[in-house]
């Protein structure tokens, strides 16, 4: 992974395959069908997801410094719309999960 700001080196990705990608969408069918999301409460579900987005949001200069760097885009600009629209959406979407369950 390179700084587009500087050419610089800042980490390294392995890279995968088709094998690679097979393996990594039948692990995630067996955690959605099988493992423990499905098996929750929907209000325990949006408890998770709230908390994702309250760690997002604590650790939003960190998140928008490595984006910044992963894109070279501003830090601002990953501040506002990468992090804090990312806070935004989870909330929205952990609200979700109480109402579309009643519905059921």
């Amino acid at each position: 992974m390179v700084d587009p700001t500087s050419g610089e080196e800042v980490g390294r990705v392995p890279a995968g395959d088709a094998a690679d990608i097979d393996l990594a969408v039948r692990a995630a069918r067996l955690a959605f069908d099988e493992g423990p999301w499905p098996k929750m409460r929907p209000s325990e579900r949006e408890r998770i997801m709230l908390k994702l987005a309250d760690l997002l949001e604590t650790h939003a200069t960190e998140f928008a410094e490595i984006e910044s760097v992963n894109s070279g885009r501003t830090l601002m600009g990953t501040r506002l719309f990468d992090v804090n629209l990312s806070v935004d959406y989870l909330r929205y979407m952990a609200g979700w999960a109480t109402k579309i369950a009643a519905r059921r």
